[in-house]
């Protein structure tokens, strides 16, 4: 399997987030190539309230004690768990990959994910089902279902918002947020989309609220 670094974007941003990093992997057949990025957000101009700053940080899964990143310092743990989704994938199989994300900043805000810059050889990309869910360390046992549909499908649609919002993250209230990505091949699939890969960007996003 061949990996390819995904190169950071600068430049300026109308919208209320900006992404400072992104990185992904390619891989061959039903592949989906993961990235991550720290995202710094600001209250939109409208709000009747001073801007408030923050940072969003991640950690990948699977990493005992939690080590949390941002976009100066990536997680390679985080690259290797994209392997683990594409690897041995043919009709019928799934893979997963988590991730966690907590607001370093000085007031909450609205996490959010994006499915960017997809390159598809084929048709692989319509051919792989794909769920995002995301949860709250404030409300165990609640999981919430972000996006779902085809790899192209959730690509074409942009970003999407959980309906919860991310605390600030201190000694008295640390809100983590969790990240859960599934891509599953249907039975259906067939042969049809043997050899062909697709590649694409996953980004984590934070958007500034006032309360």
């Amino acid at each position: 399997m061949r990996r390819r670094g995904r190169h950071i974007r600068r430049g300026a941003t109308r919208s209320v987030w900006k992404s400072v990093l992104r990185l992904g992997a390619a891989v061959f057949l039903s592949a989906l190539a993961i990235g991550y990025g720290g995202s710094s957000y600001a209250a939109p101009a409208r709000a009747c309230c001073p801007p408030a700053k923050g940072i969003l940080k991640v950690a990948p899964a699977g990493v005992t004690p939690l080590v949390w990143y941002d976009s100066a310092n990536p997680p390679p743990a985080l690259t290797n768990q994209i392997s683990a989704i594409a690897e041995n994938m043919y009709p019928g199989r799934s893979g997963t990959m988590v991730a966690f994300v907590k607001n370093t900043g000085t007031a909450c805000g609205v996490p959010g994910i994006a499915v960017t810059d997809l390159v598809d050889t084929g048709r692989l990309s319509g051919s792989l089902d794909a769920t995002i869910t995301y949860s709250s360390s404030l409300k165990p046992g609640t999981t919430y279902v972000v996006a779902k549909g085809t790899v192209a499908s959730l690509a074409a649609g942009g970003s999407y918002t959980a309906p919860i919002k991310l605390g600030i993250y201190s000694n008295k209230c640390g809100d983590v947020g969790t990240w859960t990505i599934r891509v599953a091949m249907p039975t259906s699939a067939g042969n049809v989309v043997q050899g062909q890969r697709c590649v694409c960007s996953v980004r984590f996003l934070l958007t500034g609220c006032c309360k």
